[in-house]
This record gives C-alpha cells, structure tokens and sequence, in this order.
C-alpha cells in the first residue's frame, strides 16, 4: 500500500501564523474603534458644552 504524498492540509507553522494574524488583525481593528469612539465621545461633550454656554 503506497502512501499518498500530496498535502491537502495546513501545517502546524502555517495554521499557527494564520491564528496569529487574525488575532493580531484584531487587536487593530478594536483599538481603531476604541479611538473613533473615545474621539466621538470627546466632540459630543464638547458640542454639549457649547450648548450650555450658549443658552446662558
């Protein structure tokens, strides 16, 4: 009985990298969020403040 010798699969470096990338693709992704978030946050305080100052 002869062994085929064609990999279908992935290897262990292989699998191991694209784990990796997505993991780190991400971290990326929610600290992009995070920072348009924070930077949201930050003009719609302002913007309020505005207001208030504004009426007064």
């Amino acid at each position: 009985m002869k062994m085929d010798k064609r990999n279908q699969g992935l290897t262990v470096g292989e699998l191991t990298i694209a784990i990796a990338a997505i993991i780190l693709i991400f971290f990326v992704w929610s600290g992009i969020n995070k920072s348009n978030n924070d930077r949201s946050r930050q003009i719609s305080i302002i913007s309020n403040n505005f207001a208030i100052l504004k009426a007064n």
